[in-house]
């Protein structure tokens, strides 16, 4: 069978800026947004056929668009390496991935395991605005690329407990991603 997903929303990270010595260390956060559509198609066997295993095999292709702001701080002219409070502009950062994977999943009586490949590009391009008389960073107008391969792979069990309706799942994996992309 097929199936389609379509995904949104919104994210705000708050943290701190520093020049890594504690001195000029400055709140600051990240608004962001994404909208997402993926669509695949699985083929299931559900009989055992494979030595007693029910294998799910498929794959899939997906699309998301965002973008985020962060504002950005002016530098002590006395020393450069510490951040001032004051406001220097803002970098806005338009993106666009694109995905395709293949996957498996298999049961067997009280076993569940599923690997999964996945291919991501991301393009990125940055828009950068500033405060009056501020330094801008440089990025106005920059773009960059990441491409990622990630393999993952996990294995449950299930453990019924007395209570109907109720089990628990512990469960072990990994996942390992290999990055490439522009410096900025």
């Amino acid at each position: 069978g097929g199936f389609a997903r379509i995904s949104g929303g919104e994210a705000t990270v708050d943290g701190v800026s520093n020049n890594n010595n504690g001195q000029g260390d400055q709140s600051a956060s990240i608004d962001s947004s994404y909208g997402s559509i993926q669509a695949g198609w699985d083929y299931g066997c559900y009989d055992g056929r494979f030595n007693g295993w029910d294998l799910a095999f498929g794959g899939q292709v997906g699309l998301t668009t965002g973008s985020s702001a962060q504002d950005i701080f002016q530098t002590n002219a006395a020393n450069p390496s510490m951040l001032t409070g004051n406001l220097a502009g803002v970098l806005d950062t338009d993106f666009d991935q694109t995905s395709v994977g293949l996957y498996m999943a298999a049961r067997r009586d009280r076993f569940l395991a599923d690997v999964q490949l996945r291919y991501d590009d991301t393009d990125f391009d940055f828009t950068e605005s500033t405060v009056a008389g501020a330094n801008p960073i440089g990025l106005n107008g920059a773009t960059a690329s990441s491409q990622a391969l990630t393999l993952a792979a996990r294995i449950n069990y299930v453990y019924s407990l007395d209570t109907p309706g109720l089990s628990f799942i512990p469960n072990a994996g990994f996942s390992y991603t290999s990055t490439d992309g522009d410096t900025v």
